[in-house]
């Protein structure tokens, strides 16, 4: 699959949190966990609206590999919501970040996202755009054809 790389600047998304690990990560199989509980309990608020699953890294830039994808398991998932400051029922607020992004949409199963992420830290080093070590992927309704599913990717970058 060929992708189409842009920069544009991204703007904050709210999202709704469970209180966790510190930056440390979470295990892979925590994340399901966690967004199976966030939908769970968001389901039970009046009003609430469940927006898309989000998964935030974050690198040093200082690291030898900071402009690979990330390796390690996400710094932190939520879910695209609008809470009241200081959360309620358990979940915190949070947001993905802002500024000048490269990104890209990956359309097909998660297992093919590496190639993804690959793509655009390619571009990122052809055209002179240094990767800050912040990137999120933000999925999108899933179908039940892994082929149609829709992923965002993101990376900060100067």
């Amino acid at each position: 699959m060929s992708y189409m790389i842009w920069v544009e600047n991204a703007r904050r998304r709210g999202l709704a949190v469970l209180p966790g690990p510190p930056s440390g990560g979470l295990a892979p199989t925590d994340v399901d966990a966690r967004i199976s509980q966030l939908h769970e309990r968001l389901r039970a608020m009046p009003g609430a609206t469940i927006g898309r699953n989000v998964a935030v890294y974050s690198t040093p830039t200082s690291a030898p590999n900071a402009s690979r994808a990330p390796r390690a398991v996400p710094v932190e998932v939520g879910v695209e919501c609008v809470l009241p400051p200081g959360g309620v029922n358990g979940i915190e607020t949070s947001a993905t970040p802002e500024g000048l992004v490269a990104t890209t949409e990956h359309v097909g199963p998660l297992e093919t996202l590496p190639n993804a992420h690959a793509a655009v830290r390619a571009w990122c080093r052809s055209n002179g755009w240094e990767i800050s070590g912040t990137s999120w992927v933000v999925f999108g309704r899933w179908s039940g054809d892994p082929g149609e599913r829709r992923t965002a990717i993101y990376y900060l970058v100067r």
